[in-house]
């Protein structure tokens, strides 16, 4: 069974029916979101035969120049794993409380107890107007370095572009939208033709 979530004009299709929209969860908003500057990723899940997922949706079609820096300077990827982070002490917040998932001890366990099972996988889904592998691995190690040394995960930068080009796309994780053209264009000026 397979869930899907809506982020933006993002529509992602996770392969589980072990997903929690983490940053809107009760969770979350009844507990640690109430701390001033608490962060949260996107989406958590477990996914059977592959492990407990975090997962940060970026649209940056419709504003890649505004993104370029952020994205560069390491800002993204501290700001991903913050999201982490807090979401961790959400989810170990949340067990035992009576306002969790079943399975929030699978979604928190995985990173205090790594030897355990599965690795946790954190994935950057950064939607952009074209694919850029380098940029996507230069992000995935940047990510990886600010989760250390507390927090050991895989660490993925994909999108829909990187997913079509690769020779092993994620089998889990589909996601849709709304064409870039149409994301730029939403609630701005329509376009005229160019005369001479």
């Amino acid at each position: 069974m397979s869930v899907v979530v809506e982020e933006g004009a993002l529509r992602l299709t996770v392969a589980s029916e072990r997903v929690l929209k983490w940053d809107d969860h009760r969770a979350f908003s009844d507990g640690l979101k109430r701390r001033a500057g608490t962060k949260a990723v996107d989406v958590c899940a477990v996914i059977d035969g592959v492990g407990p997922i975090y997962l940060e949706l970026k649209d940056f079609r419709a504003s890649a120049i505004e993104n370029a820096d952020r994205t560069r300077s390491g800002a993204l990827a501290q700001e991903v794993a913050e999201k982490v982070r807090d979401t961790l002490a959400g989810l170990v917040w949340a067990c035992g409380r009576g306002i969790g998932e079943s399975y929030h001890e699978n979604l928190a366990g995985s990173f205090l107890r790594p030897g355990d099972g599965a690795k946790p996988i954190v994935v950057l889904w950064l939607e952009e107007d074209t694919a850029d592998p380098g940029g996507a691995s230069a992000l995935q190690d940047a990510i990886r370095k600010a989760l250390r040394p507390h927090i050991l995960a895989k660490v993925i930068v994909t999108s829909t572009h990187l997913e079509a080009r690769s020779s092993a796309p994620l089998q889990w994780l589909h996601a849709t939208g709304l064409p870039s053209a149409h994301v730029a264009r939403r609630g701005a000026r329509k376009s005229r033709p160019r005369t001479r």
